[in-house]
């Protein structure tokens, strides 16, 4: 099943992106799909009704487009997610959305990164990091910042499916691995 959502995200998320008129607007589509999966994630009553055989498929677009308009969704957006749902895919929206978001990133040369810091860092060392990693990269990031003690010092880097883990608690595991195999 999530294989089928994995599929049908990348095809529905490149017709959207075929669908887009600049990378610009391909922004604020986003930022308005964030919206709709927020609501659709917390929303039971939303989630029964769209999946429920009871309502037709009339009773069910009609509900879907008066959250979407209520939410302020775009009317081009509006029309493309009334077409997954009519489609029957509404399901995977939540994958549509972040294949969707990632395409975004690409046509903007840009990747996510999560810093995981053991201290917060200041604005300066923040954006000399930032600067240091897009030279390695390559692309432009995106970067969160995380607060973990738990790393006692250093940082983790998470970018690109790839950890960079210059922690104080990676190096104690390292010693311990080494000690033990000495020990052996």
């Amino acid at each position: 099943m999530a294989n089928n959502k994995a599929a049908v995200a990348k095809r529905y998320s490149r017709a959207l992106w075929l669908l887009g008129r600049s990378v610009d607007e391909a922004e604020g589509w986003v930022k308005s799909l964030e919206t709709v999966t927020a609501t659709f994630r917390a929303s039971s009553d939303l989630r029964s009704l769209l999946f429920s055989p009871a309502f037709s498929a009339e009773q069910k677009a009609k509900a879907f487009a008066s959250v979407l308009e209520a939410e302020g969704i775009p009317e081009s957006l509006r029309n493309f997610l009334m077409t997954v749902l009519r489609a029957n895919r509404i399901e995977a929206i939540e994958e549509i959305s972040e294949a969707y978001r990632q395409k975004v990133l690409e046509a903007r040369n840009s990747v996510e990164a999560i810093v995981e810091t053991a201290f917060p860092l200041s604005a300066a060392s923040e954006a000399k990091l930032v600067s240091h990693l897009e030279k390695i990269v390559g692309k432009k990031l995106i970067v969160k910042v995380k607060v973990l003690p738990d790393l006692l010092a250093g940082l983790r880097v998470h970018v690109g499916g790839k950890t960079l883990d210059f922690s104080f608690t990676a190096q104690l595991d390292k010693l311990e691995r080494w000690l033990d195999r000495a020990q052996a």
